[in-house]
């Protein structure tokens, strides 16, 4: 596993170090998304992305869960918190 180390600008803009850009197949006008988790930030590529939402459709597929049978468990959930 390779890990870069980039500043941070003034303007808040960080290089992605070049290994991984090529590795990654990240090039001017790539779209990165970035999420906040309690441990930091986690910064994946579009194509990464759509490559998870890609697993979950199959999997809810099989399961034959549906965004409204998620939705009730999520809510059922909050309800108990």
């Amino acid at each position: 596993m390779y890990v870069g180390v980039s500043k941070v600008t003034s303007k808040g803009q960080v290089t992605i170090p070049q290994e991984l850009r090529k590795e990654d197949g990240i090039a001017e006008g790539s779209e990165v998304i970035f999420f906040k988790t309690q441990k930091g930030l986690i910064m994946v590529t579009e194509k990464e992305l759509n490559s998870m939402f890609d697993v979950f459709s199959e999997k809810a597929r099989q399961t034959e869960m549906t965004r409204e049978s998620l939705e009730k468990e999520v809510r059922q959930l909050r309800k108990k918190n």
